[in-house]
C-alpha cells in the first residue's frame, strides 16, 4: 500500500508476533517500523484516498489506524472476532 510520498507498508511474519514495516517503494529501504500493535496475523491493509491514513486489520480482532506522515498509531479499535 502506498502513501502520498510513495512509501509502502507490508506485513512480516518473521517474528513471534506480526509487525508492519514501511519501506521506500523504489529502494526497499525501511523508513519506519516496526509498527507494533497487533498480536495476531495482519489480514488486511488499506489506505485512505488521500494517502494520509493506513488501516490494518488483524486476526486478533483489532483494526489500527496509522498516520502515514508520522507512522504513529492514531487509534486501535477492538472489533471482536
Amino acid at each position: 500500500m502506498k502513501n502520498a510520498e510513495g512509501d509502502y507498508a507490508r506485513y512480516d511474519d518473521q517474528m513471534d508476533y506480526w509487525q508492519l514495516w514501511v519501506r521506500d517503494a523504489e529502494t526497499g529501504r525501511v523508513i519506519a517500523g516496526p509498527l507494533n500493535g497487533h498480536t495476531n496475523t495482519v489480514e488486511t491493509l488499506d489506505i485512505s484516498p488521500d494517502g494520509g491514513i493506513l488501516a490494518s486489520g488483524s486476526g486478533d480482532g483489532t483494526v489500527s489506524l496509522w498516520d502515514t506522515t508520522t507512522w504513529q498509531s492514531k487509534v486501535a479499535l477492538e472489533c471482536g472476532d
